[in-house]
């Protein structure tokens, strides 16, 4: 994300958080600038095991299609803070 950030600013001499701010409102800029601000959590094996993937993918899904509305809240945690390859797992 840092590499992003900064590629962004050489591009358009601008901020990206603060572009995303400025662009977007309500759910949408709370992801948005959870996934630009997050520290991405490293990879556990101890801890991101399949049995943990099963439980978030079906709290994702508990909080987004398999109810009436949706709780971007809750899915936005898994899948911002997860390292790539847990969301791999998740994905399975």
């Amino acid at each position: 994300m840092i590499l992003l950030k900064k590629t962004y600013y050489k591009l358009f001499t601008d901020d990206l958080t603060a572009r995303i701010a400025g662009e977007v409102g309500g759910d949408l800029k709370k992801i948005l600038l959870s996934a630009v601000q997050a520290a991405e959590e490293e990879f556990d094996p101890d801890y991101h095991t399949r049995d943990k993937a099963a439980e978030d993918a079906e709290a994702i899904y508990k909080a987004g299609q398999g109810r009436w509305g949706t709780d971007e809240n809750k899915m936005a945690k898994i899948i911002v803070l997860s390292p790539p390859k847990y969301l791999k797992l998740i994905n399975e």
